[in-house]
């Protein structure tokens, strides 16, 4: 804070005022011919609590009430405080045109910050020695020995929600199908959450490590169709078009059981 100090005060006394301060003239003392001893010897006090009063953040101190200011010494006259948007308060009084007053700046000294909007969650990578395995398990052409290559795989490692998708691409059935896509739902919930997900924000197609949580999302809606459980189908498609609408629109339509 910067403080410009004049010669003198025209008063050295304030009254508090039930409502916002503003400029008022003040009545007496403007004009030739009045002595200013006795506001010299109490200005450099009065500064002072007016220094007091403006130590407010700034853009918050232009209507404060006067009950809720600085206490300041009674007396039989009064000097008001006037407060503008530039955050700058400037102490009249009658003798302004003769020099006297007392200039006080409240520099803005806090950065503004804007949102950036919703954040992106990206899964942690598994290991490539993991990754291998399920290919090759993928590779096999007779569809009960595959499935039964993942299963082998996930049971190495419960957490790897491409290999519970895969289980639910394989199943034999709705049923089997519901529950592994259920499972890799799940666990992949737990993954976001450990990764610094809230319960918002993207998880995009886009990151190869995020789509064997999405294949189970998308998974559990079509299962659940095939099921009869629409509601649930409707909601786990609501819940990927949050995530990654662009990707979402690209799905197929759960089909719904006869």
């Amino acid at each position: 804070m910067h403080v410009e100090v004049g010669h003198a005060l025209a008063d050295p006394v304030v009254h508090r005022h039930e409502r916002a301060v503003r400029s008022e003239p003040i009545g007496g003392l403007d004009g030739a011919g009045h002595p200013l001893d006795r506001i010299e010897k109490h200005g450099e006090k009065f500064a002072r609590q007016v220094a007091e009063c403006l130590d407010v953040v700034p853009g918050h101190d232009q209507n404060v009430p006067g009950e809720h200011g600085c206490p300041v010494e009674e007396g039989d006259d009064r000097t008001l405080v006037e407060h503008d948007v530039s955050a700058r308060a400037t102490v009249h009084n009658g003798a302004e045109d003769a020099g006297h007053r007392r200039s006080m700046t409240v520099v803005p000294d806090m950065p503004v910050s804007f949102s950036t909007g919703l954040g992106e969650t990206v899964l942690p990578p598994v290991s490539q020695d993991l990754a291998r395995r399920l290919e090759a398990a993928r590779a096999n052409e007779d569809a009960s020995e595959r499935r039964a290559s993942i299963s082998r795989v996930v049971a190495t490692e419960p957490t790897y929600l491409e290999g519970w998708a895969d289980l639910g691409d394989e199943a034999r059935d709705p049923v089997e199908a519901y529950a592994c896509y259920r499972v890799g739902y799940h666990r992949g919930l737990d993954a976001l959450r450990a990764a610094g997900w809230r319960g918002s924000g993207y998880v995009r197609w886009s990151h190869e490590s995020n789509r064997g949580f999405l294949r189970s999302l998308m998974g559990l809606a079509d299962a659940a169709a095939r099921l009869g459980e629409q509601s649930e189908a409707d909601r786990c498609r609501t819940f990927a078009a949050q995530l990654d609408a662009e990707w979402s629109a690209t799905q197929r339509m759960p089909e719904a059981a006869d």
